[in-house]
């Protein structure tokens, strides 16, 4: 095996060879520009820079109906504030027990935008299989559809319905976010074959 030595000239020659691709490549130069942005802020993030962008164009479709961004982020800021009344903050793990509903997704992204951890239990979990996946999420406060459903336990709870009530009267603007590390949990997800009970 020859070795060579690259000289200026080489890499001159090189980079003329890419001149045809510049068009393309700048044509991505916004997207790489936009990525720490996401990497900062996470879903909140993702969601709010959606909503601003596009704020009429439908984020969710659930059984006929639609959300739009701007609805999306307007409610995910609500819910944080009203989270932010309960003592929800960074790294507060927020138990979520309900079925799929578009409010499940605002509550989700306003968990993020406070840099809460999200534990999403599966509803069909029922009795000693339920409880453990309750105990070891270490959630600090569930929001519950079902009050009945949950197993006796000493953590706090709240209606879904009572959290969305209170927090449709606040204010719909930007909450602000801590500064989200990629090291940071965003979701313990408790499935039905979690627990092998």
């Amino acid at each position: 095996m020859t070795s060579r030595t690259v000289g200026w000239l080489d890499i001159g020659l090189a980079t003329a060879r890419l001149i045809p691709y510049v068009p393309k490549m700048t044509r991505c130069l916004p997207y790489l520009l936009e990525l720490p942005t996401y990497m900062r802020g996470g879903l909140a993030a993702a969601v709010g820079d959606t909503a601003r962008r596009y704020p009429n164009r439908n984020a969710i479709w659930f059984k006929g109906t639609t959300m739009s961004w701007r609805e999306l982020d307007g409610l995910a800021n609500q819910l944080a504030r009203q989270l932010q009344t309960l003592g929800v903050t960074r790294r507060t793990i927020l138990g979520i027990h309900s079925s799929n509903r578009p409010e499940v997704i605002a509550l989700i992204t306003a968990a993020s935008r406070l840099g809460t951890i999200v534990a999403l239990f599966n509803t069909a979990q029922k009795g000693d299989a339920f409880h453990h996946s309750l105990s070891i999420s270490g959630s600090e406060l569930i929001i519950t559809e079902d009050a009945k459903a949950l197993p006796k336990s000493n953590i706090p709870y709240v209606s879904l319905t009572e959290l969305l009530t209170s927090a449709r009267v606040l204010p719909k603007t930007r909450v602000e976010s801590p500064r989200i590390a990629p090291s940071d949990a965003a979701f313990y997800i408790f499935t039905s074959g979690t627990t092998g009970l």
